[in-house]
This record gives structure tokens, sequence and C-alpha cells, in this order.
């Protein structure tokens, strides 16, 4: 498997560079269906790893069983209709399908998260630098996207970046000021980004993570002093390189300045927050497409399927749900949607207490942007199922092991 898991890496390496336009293949996805076809292909080679494969599949399995019965609905709606939209919708449910069962593969082995984190951290410096060096992208002038398309997406990526070096380098007991670091860095990028959904969602982790580690002072090895000490560094360290930078970002005071002066971040959340309105003069349900839920409620019953959404003339924007579970719960309907909600649950639940913050993080984050064609939305949740059942995994592969959790 390791020109599976090179191939992998390269994919992961390359994901934040996008060359085509948002919302279809980029240049990084090959290297992941390159990896899906050589573990594939190995698979069918060796008799162990096809049975360990099964297992892996079985873990799996309720993802499988939604993935189904979502690209079955897609594709009544695409013959009843005739519009391509849905067929598109099917082929990111099979990416994402093809993702979470080599990652659920892949990822029994402890060196190779290591890799995956210091690739991520990397990531994070990188993006850095191409904001200070001045040649990243900027959506509006006002909003920076790095080397993606989108704003949002670009907020995700970070967000979701530093869950990964989170929850590995906790899992490996790595934590070190590598981790403060990255923490620094995407509370700086996620803030430049403007993205409110990802301030909501790592706001959300930040706060929790405090609470956490007070109600922990003097339960584990590390003393009284030691814990005092990790909170008071991430509250100082944020409110000297995020919110003093910030503050002066906003006023204009510095030469990075020019790039939030006229963007504000403070009055996009604050906007949001007040009367549950928005810039464009929708409240928030409507500009994120929860209207739809209760305009159209016979579709939370068997779904609408996912695409050609100008059918939906009564709701205030034409467009897809902005939500991942509620999207998934409007265009595939109640069975599929609970049978989704059951595999998460199953990862979520046997899971320690920093991993399961990090996660609930992210579904916080969830319902204020859609995030189901994000393959590395779906890889955490694996993550998330591997770290669960930790006590079983020794440090490298597993063989023998024909399923990682059941």
């Amino acid at each position: 498997m390791k020109y599976a898991r090179v191939s992998f890496l390269i994919f992961l390496l390359l994901k934040p560079f996008y060359i085509f336009g948002s919302g279809g293949l980029q240049f990084a996805d090959i290297f992941l269906i390159l990896s899906a076809i050589i573990a594939l292909s190995l698979l069918f080679l060796n008799r162990h790893s096809s049975s360990s494969a099964k297992g892996v599949i079985r873990d799996n399995r309720f993802f499988v069983i939604f993935t189904f019965l979502a690209i079955a609905i897609n594709v009544c709606y695409f013959v009843t209709l005739g519009k391509t939209s849905f067929l598109l919708s099917s082929s990111y449910l099979v990416f994402n399908l093809v993702a979470v069962i080599l990652f659920s593969y892949l990822s029994r082995d402890k060196s190779f998260l290591s890799r995956i984190s210091s690739i991520f951290e990397m990531h994070l410096v990188i993006q850095t630098i191409i904001f200070l060096l001045g040649i990243g992208r900027m959506y509006d002038e006002t909003r920076y996207m790095g080397t993606m398309n989108d704003p949002n997406q670009f907020g995700f990526f970070v967000f979701i970046t530093f869950l990964y070096i989170y929850v590995i380098r906790h899992w490996l007991n790595a934590r070190s000021t590598r981790t403060l670091l990255a923490l620094v860095l995407s509370l700086f990028l996620i803030a430049l980004s403007g993205s409110t959904g990802m301030i909501l969602g790592i706001g959300f982790f930040v706060v929790a993570i405090l609470c956490y580690a007070f109600l922990q002072i003097g339960r584990t090895r590390y003393s009284t002093i030691q814990r005092i000490a990790y909170v008071c560094s991430i509250t100082v360290t944020s409110f000297i390189f995020i919110i003093m930078p910030a503050w002066s970002l906003v006023r204009g005071e510095s030469p990075v300045g020019e790039v939030l002066s006229e963007q504000v971040i403070i009055e996009r959340i604050s906007s949001k927050a007040s009367s549950g309105g928005t810039t464009n003069g929708l409240t928030f349900w409507e500009d994120r497409g929860y209207d739809k839920l209760y305009l159209y409620p016979q579709y939370i019953l068997f779904g609408a399927g996912q695409g050609e959404y100008s059918r939906f003339v009564k709701a205030a924007m034409p467009l897809e749900v902005h939500a991942t579970l509620p999207a998934i719960l409007f265009v595939y309907g109640f069975i599929p949607c609970s049978i989704l909600i059951i595999w998460i649950y199953r990862r979520l639940k046997d899971a320690p207490v920093y991993a399961k913050v990090a996660l609930i993080a992210l579904i916080v984050e969830s319902f204020t942007l859609l995030n189901q064609r994000q393959s590395l939305f779906w890889m955490f949740i694996v993550l998330i199922g591997t770290v669960s059942c930790a006590a079983t995994l020794p440090d490298k592969n597993l063989p023998g092991k024909e399923a990682i959790c059941d």
C-alpha cells in the first residue's frame, strides 16, 4: 500500500491549490482517484488485504447504504426531469464514498496520520506566507481566499485543517507548541476569510477546549500550574496575535489593514446576529435556504433530489440549502439522512472528549455552510472513528484485523 499512501498524501498536499473553477474536480483529486485504483488493484492481488478491506466496508456500511439510496433518488429525478445536475451530484457521492473507504483503510497506520498532520501544518504556514507576500486571491477585494476560489471554502479548509492537526497530534500524544501555533494561524486566516460560519465553528471549539482544560485541572498527570499556564497561553496568544491585529486591521492601522478595513468581520457577524438578518436583505434562514424545509415539507419525507433548484419558486433563493445536514434532509429525505446520522453517531459515541469536541465543532459549523461535497469533511468523521478505537490499534498497520470498529 506504499504507493497508494504516497498518492493519497500528494492529494492532500495539492488540495488547497485550485486550478479550475469551484464545484468540480481539481488537479489534486486525480491523485485520490489514483490512490484508490492502486489500493483496489493490490486488494485483488492480496487475499488477506481483501479480507481486511471487507471489514472496512462493514464498518462504514451505513455510509455505503446512504450513498446508494441518495444515488437512487437522484437517478429517479434525472429520469423524471431529465436534468444532468442530478447525475453530477451523484458523482460527488461516489467520489466521497471512495474517499471514506480509502481513508478508513489507510488511516490505520499512525505514521501515515502523522504525515497528514505535518502536511496540514505546512499548509497553514504556506497560506499565511502567501497572504503576507500579497499574492493570494481576494474576493470582492475584502475577503481573503488564498489559493482557492471562494472565501468560505478557504475558511472551511483552514478550519478543518486545524481540526485534523489537533485530533491527530492529541491521539499521538504529540501535543506541543506546534498545535498552539496551528490554532493561532487558523484563527488569523479564518478572520481574513471573513467566513462567519468558520468563526462560529472555531470559536465554539476554543471555548469548549478552554472549559474542558479548566475542568481537567488536577485530574490528570499535569499539575495545576501546567494547566493554568496552558490555558493562559492560548488566551494571551489569541489576544496578541488575533484580537489586536484584527482590531487594527478593521481600523486600517496596519499594512494589511487595507484588506479588511472595508470588509468588516465585526459588521458581518453583528448583522447576521441581529434580528437574524443578512446584508442582502434576507433573513438568515432565507439566505441559507432553510425556508425550503418549511415551504416544501413533503420533500423532508422522500427527498427532492440534489439538483434543479429553480423548481422551488416559493423560496427566497433558487439555490441549494447552505447547511450540510438540513440540505441532506431536504434533498434525500428522512430515511437516508437518518442512516447517515447513525453512521456519524457510531463514530462519535466512543470517542475521547477531545475528539468529540472537534467533531461537534465541525457539526456546529456545518449548519452554516454546505460541506457535503467536501471529501475532507467525511474523512474527518472517519478519523474520529479511528481515534475511538485507538485502544485496539498498534502503532503500525493492523495485520489480521478485519475491521477497525464494529
